[in-house]
């Protein structure tokens, strides 16, 4: 059997680096200088690297799941806020801001900003409904203009 000869280490840390971009991690983020040995085949070294690869992407997915957990419960705390207030109301003022249906129904759920647009309602209840609280949808009927952000 014939034995190949090693890849330069000069060239296996510009294709690690290629390797890196690839799956989309910054190159800052893994040092290849003391990951790479140099008594080892190029093939060694990429599946140590790709180990390295995989912690750092599994931690990167961890961390966008806890913070999607955690918009989502304040998204429900401001909800829960904004029925609060809505139920706090008198029946008279509850009644009138249901029958009146603002040109602007904020989804909260699906904003980009939800503390904006909660600030916007609060401003001006009269101006902006919030979907499921004073703005219960008629799903027969196509919604006006629901802002997300």
């Amino acid at each position: 059997m014939k034995k190949r000869k090693k890849m330069p280490l000069a060239f296996q840390k510009y294709n690690l680096k290629r390797l890196l971009k690839k799956y989309g991690i910054d190159e800052d983020l893994i040092d290849l200088d003391a990951l790479i040995d140099p008594n080892l085949t190029y093939q060694e070294n990429k599946e140590i690297v790709m180990e390295h690869i995989k912690k750092l992407k599994n931690n990167i997915d961890d961390d966008i799941l806890n913070e999607d957990k955690y918009k989502k419960e304040y998204i429900d705390h401001l909800i829960n806020i904004a029925r609060d207030i809505h139920e706090s109301r008198d029946e008279k003022a509850k009644e009138r801001d249901e029958k009146l249906k603002a040109k602007n129904v904020i989804d909260l759920e699906n904003s980009k900003n939800p503390d904006k647009d909660f600030g916007k309602w609060i401003k001006n209840p009269g101006r902006f409904d919030i979907l499921g609280i004073d703005f219960i949808p008629d799903f027969s009927k196509p919604l006006k203009k629901v802002l997300r952000g």
